[in-house]
Parts: C-alpha cells; structure tokens; sequence
C-alpha cells in the first residue's frame, strides 16, 4: 500500500479530540474508564471477523509491533514504536502533536482489548501523557 488507510484529512483531529471531549463531558469522574471502554470497543468492532483469525496466530508482542506500524496508515500526524520488549510486557510511545490525554485513554483500551484478542490474559495497560505532551507512554503487561 502505497497510501493512507484513513488520514487524518478524511477524519479531522479536532473533530475527534473535541468529539472525545465531549464525551468524556458526559461522564464527569468516570471518563477515563469509559474512554477505554469506547477504545475496546473500537478494536473489537475494527478487528473482528477475518482479522480477529489472524490476531490468534500472532504472539501478542508480535501484534503490538504491528499495531505501531499501522499507526501512520491510520493517522497521518505522529509516530509510534515499541520501545521496550520483556516477557509479557512491551512499552509503546506515541508521538503526536495532535493526540491529548483523553485520546490516549481511548487508545489505551484499544490496545487492551487488541492484547486480549491475541489470546493474552490479565490484560493491564498502563497510560502516562500529561496535558500538552505530544508524548504518551502506554505499558502492557499480560500473561
């Protein structure tokens, strides 16, 4: 492929992040829960039917490689990589001007329920992107 998937042209960062503003509005003290809620179910909507059969046959390290290679076909603004791989653990950054703290929540159950979907069990990842960082720091541990 040769070209985006989805750029951020056709699906506007800012009607995004003011649509997860929004949203989160909605639910005061509870926001960030459901914000990965909603990002769960992204990824079981987005991943289902033939790709979930594929999910079961990559390692669940193997997947998150992935998931931060298909970033830039998703969104053409920021980077991510993997930057730490351990036994049941992996480190994902994002780099992103456009991405705020709530947004990172969203991506925070995505990734939760990506790893779930692999097989992984006990699934927990963990967030860290202070308001006004481009940087977000998202830890999975699983077994």
């Amino acid at each position: 492929m040769d070209s985006d998937l989805l750029s951020s042209k056709e699906y506007p960062t800012a009607l995004r992040n003011r649509f997860i503003l929004d949203y989160a509005a909605l639910f005061g003290d509870h926001a960030e829960g459901e914000l990965r809620a909603l990002g769960a179910y992204c990824a079981r909507r987005d991943l289902g039917g033939i790709y979930r059969v594929f999910l079961m046959h990559f390692s669940t390290s193997r997947t998150l490689e992935t998931f931060a290679g298909l970033w830039r076909r998703y969104q053409n603004t920021g980077e991510a990589k993997i930057t730490e791989k351990a036994q049941n653990f992996a480190r994902l950054e994002i780099r992103d001007e456009n991405n705020t703290s709530l947004h990172s929540q969203v991506v925070a159950g995505y990734v939760a329920a990506l790893l779930e979907m692999t097989g992984a069990k006990s699934v927990s990842v963990g967030c860290q992107h202070p308001e006004g960082s481009p940087l977000a720091v998202f830890e999975g541990r699983w077994k």
